[in-house]
């Protein structure tokens, strides 16, 4: 990514779908570009949280993991006990989260953790 970033002066946003966000907000950073990279990303955790307050990354994706544990024991109870469809086993809520609506149970989760 360093490379493809050194090379690509007209990039103008980075969407990861994968893991590696702290190598990946390192190289956004070293590159210096001129104006400001939309970076969008998954998963609110103790990586993609400093780097969304300090403005490196800018979007998150993120899904309940509660909610897909439920939906998926709703689904296999129901197909066990015999039905032949379940109706909701692709509604997965998604939502978008930045440094203007972060989660509140996170942030006092992280700072428990010592996470700045």
């Amino acid at each position: 990514m360093e490379r493809c970033l050194a090379c690509e002066a007209d990039i103008a946003g980075i969407y990861n779908v994968a893991s590696g966000n702290q190598g990946l907000a390192r190289a956004v950073q070293e590159c210096g570009f001129s104006q400001h990279l939309l970076y969008i990303t998954h998963e609110l955790n103790e990586v993609t949280e400093p780097l969304l307050r300090s403005g490196i990354i800018d979007l998150l994706i993120t899904q309940s993991l509660e909610t897909l544990v439920r939906l998926s024991q709703r689904c296999l109870i129901e197909l066990s006990l015999g039905a032949e469809t379940v109706h909701d086993t692709n509604y997965l809520p998604v939502h978008i989260v930045s440094e203007f609506n972060l989660p509140a149970q996170f942030v006092q989760h992280t700072e428990s953790l010592g996470v700045n």
